[in-house]
């Protein structure tokens, strides 16, 4: 069974354009939208990034996992998407210090690399204070499953402890191809509304032998086919 079948607050990919599209005059904060969307970075992982993070000749990042407690530090390779790699290059020209322990987003406060809360304070503001930087790394892990990923490279992307942290993402994906499906309803309101309240007796009841037991309504010819068919 899933560990959480919680409601997990996901991006649509309208809001994924929009938030692009508002961020897309800052090169800054484009990477660290991207970082979050296409790479699945914690808030934590993106604001400290050095450049060392970074391999330019297999265009991967380098991320030491948070979450692993073990002797030796665990880190996890992710690709980068090409929008990413672009976004990167365009912040990376800009730098001052190109140093391999530089920071991606340096400031000059106390840490040396911008601080979560400005992270978080700038998803809000260009998103209407509507996302906030979780949900990024959210809908990453979603889109993964979504897109046929095994929960093995989900939770090595994603850089989880336990596979079972990353089986709440499968009951999300179940439930969007719920929502596709139920989306091909070309009813009207008033249909749908009827038949929710009003519902059709079912054509059938199959006992627990799984052979028909009543016949409610249907044509008898086209029944028998169907019952011929189910033993």
């Amino acid at each position: 069974m899933l560990q959480d079948q919680r409601d997990i607050p996901l991006l649509t990919r309208k809001d994924q354009d929009t938030l692009l599209t508002n961020v897309s005059r800052n090169p800054r904060h484009k990477l660290l939208v991207l970082l979050m969307l296409d790479c699945g970075l914690r808030v934590t992982e993106v604001s400290s990034l050095r450049i060392e993070n970074f391999d330019f000749k297999s265009h991967e990042l380098i991320v030491k996992s948070l979450k692993k407690r073990s002797d030796k530090p665990v880190y996890r390779r992710i690709p980068l998407t090409p929008r990413t790699i672009e976004a990167l290059s365009d912040v990376y020209l800009k730098l001052e210090d190109k140093g391999e322990k530089a920071f991606i987003f340096p400031t000059n406060s106390l840490t040396g690399h911008i601080s979560r809360i400005r992270v978080w304070r700038m998803i809000k503001k260009y998103s209407s204070w509507q996302v906030y930087p979780h949900m990024l790394r959210h809908t990453f892990a979603s889109d993964l499953v979504q897109e046929g990923a095994d929960i093995r490279t989900a939770q090595d992307l994603l850089g989880h402890a336990s596979a079972k942290t990353t089986e709440i993402y499968l009951h999300v994906a179940e439930d969007r191809k719920r929502t596709a499906i139920q989306n091909l309803d070309k009813r009207s309101v008033y249909k749908r509304i009827k038949d929710k309240w009003f519902p059709r007796k079912n054509v059938f009841i199959l006992n627990d032998n799984g052979h028909f037991n009543q016949v409610h309504v249907g044509r008898q010819e086209e029944l028998k086919v169907i019952n011929e068919l189910l033993h």
